[in-house]
């Protein structure tokens, strides 16, 4: 999966649609979640950030209106701050951050390694931006959010 994405993320476009289709068709809301967050992955390494940001916030929807575990949402919002990283909105990354730290340690689940190898760590990037205290306090904003204010966030346009 990790080397498809880094040899050819543009050749996994329409396999991941097909996979989004079909296990819609199925009713399999974890691999259509799974498949979404692939396919804002592959648009982020092509460099088509907006395609990116709608399929997250098209994938964060789906989480907050359904039944989709919500195990989905530290991986979530890790990469809607890579978008928010990239938009140069640097408070919204570091506040997005701090929810998903706080999702991460009250659920048990983290975004996985290999989202982290193939696309980056936005906190380096936010912190160097906001400085040490303005990360810190922005963090601490998304740290103190309940899940509700954390999916709220999530789905405020970031524009």
């Amino acid at each position: 999966y990790l080397n498809a994405f880094r040899a050819n993320p543009a050749g996994m476009l329409d396999g991941l649609k097909k996979s989004i289709a079909l296990n819609e068709q199925i009713g399999d809301r974890m691999l259509v979640a799974e498949s979404l967050m692939g396919l804002a992955g592959a648009h982020f390494l092509l460099g088509d950030h907006a395609s990116a940001e709608r399929q997250l916030r098209d994938l964060a929807t789906k989480i907050a209106e359904t039944d989709t575990p919500i195990m989905m949402w530290p991986t979530v919002l890790h990469a809607m701050a890579l978008v928010a990283n990239h938009k140069r909105d640097h408070v919204r990354a570091a506040r997005l951050l701090g929810a998903c730290d706080a999702l991460r340690k009250d659920l048990g689940a983290t975004p996985p390694l290999v989202a982290l190898r193939l696309l980056g760590d936005p906190e380096r990037e936010a912190r160097a931006a906001l400085g040490e205290d303005g990360y810190e306090r922005e963090w601490t904003l998304g740290n103190d959010t309940t899940l509700e204010e954390a999916v709220a966030y999530a789905l405020e346009d970031g524009s």
